[in-house]
C-alpha cells in the first residue's frame, strides 16, 4: 500500500511540475546567520515559498498520515531536559550525527516544549505530537525506497537565544528508474527559553527555493543544485 501511495504522489508531482515553478524567480532572501557565509547565501523560508509548493506538501503529508498504520502509544524512554545551553547544543549535534534525524525523525523531543512550533519552507505546524505523527508516517517510505541517506552536519553555532545548524540532507532513490537524489543544504535555528533551555520554535530554511527541492523527486540526480551558492558557481562555469 505504501508503494502505491508513493507512486501516486510522484505521478501527481510530475504532472504538476509547472505549478511549482514561479512565473518570476523564487523569492529568497538573506537571513542573519551564524553558520556559513550569510552574505553569499540566499535561503528560502516558509514566508518566501510559493503557494503551490506549500499546498502540495501539506496535501502529501495528510495523505501519508491517513495511509499510515495507527501508531502505538509513545513508549520511548523519557530523558531529563537539558540543564544548560552546552547540553542542549550537544544533544542537537547528536540528533544529526547519531540519530540521522532529518531522515529518521529521531529528534530528541525531551529538548522541546510540547507546544513547540515547527516550520520549514513548505510546512508549519505546532506540537511535538504532530511532529512525531508526520515523521512516523514517512519513515517506512524512507526505509523502503531511499538508500545511502544521511543528515550531514556542516556547522553548529549558538547565541544566548538559539542554536543554529547548517546541514546537508542527502539520499538516493535508486529504486526509481530515473534515479532521483535528494540533496539539499539548509539551516535550522532552535530557539530556546533561557530559563529552562527548552526549544519553543524550530525554524528551518533551505539554501534553494522550495520548488527546486521538490523537483528533485521527479528529475534525475544532480539536475538541481543543493544550494544557491552552487547554482551561482555552475552559472559562472557555463
Amino acid at each position: 500500500r505504501t508503494q502505491q501511495v508513493l507512486l501516486l504522489c510522484l505521478h501527481f508531482t510530475a504532472s504538476s511540475v509547472n505549478s511549482f515553478i514561479p512565473k518570476e524567480s523564487a523569492a529568497t532572501r538573506n537571513r542573519s546567520s551564524l553558520c556559513g557565509k550569510p552574505d553569499d547565501q540566499e535561503v528560502s523560508s516558509y514566508s518566501d515559498t510559493d503557494a503551490a509548493s506549500k499546498g502540495f506538501v501539506s496535501t502529501l503529508t495528510n495523505v501519508f498520515n491517513a495511509a499510515a498504520a495507527p501508531s502505538e502509544d509513545d513508549a520511548r524512554e523519557r530523558k531529563a531536559p537539558p540543564q544548560n545551553v552546552d547540553e542542549l547544543q550537544s544533544r542537537i549535534r547528536d540528533d544529526y550525527e547519531m540519530n540521522n534525524y532529518l531522515w529518521t525523525g529521531k529528534l530528541d523531543l525531551d529538548c522541546f516544549k510540547d507546544s513547540c512550533r515547527f516550520t520549514d519552507p513548505t510546512l508549519t505546524f505546532q506540537g511535538t505530537d504532530k511532529f512525531k505523527q508526520n515523521t512516523d508516517s514517512l519513515v517506512p517510505l524512507v526505509e523502503r525506497f531511499v538508500e545511502n541517506y544521511q543528515s550531514i552536519l556542516l556547522d553548529i553555532q549558538r547565541t544566548d537565544q538559539y542554536v543554529e545548524t547548517r546541514w546537508n540532507m542527502v539520499g538516493e532513490l535508486n529504486g526509481l528508474f530515473w534515479k532521483p537524489k535528494i540533496d539539499v543544504i539548509g539551516r535550522t535555528k532552535f530557539w530556546f527559553n533561557p530559563k529552562d533551555y527548552l526549544v519553543y520554535f524550530y525554524d528551518e530554511s533551505w539554501e534553494v527555493p522550495a520548488y527546486q527541492a521538490l523537483l528533485q523527486l521527479v528529475t534525475p540526480a544532480n539536475t538541481f543544485p543543493n544550494s544557491s551558492a552552487a547554482a551561482a558557481k555552475d552559472s559562472k562555469e557555463q
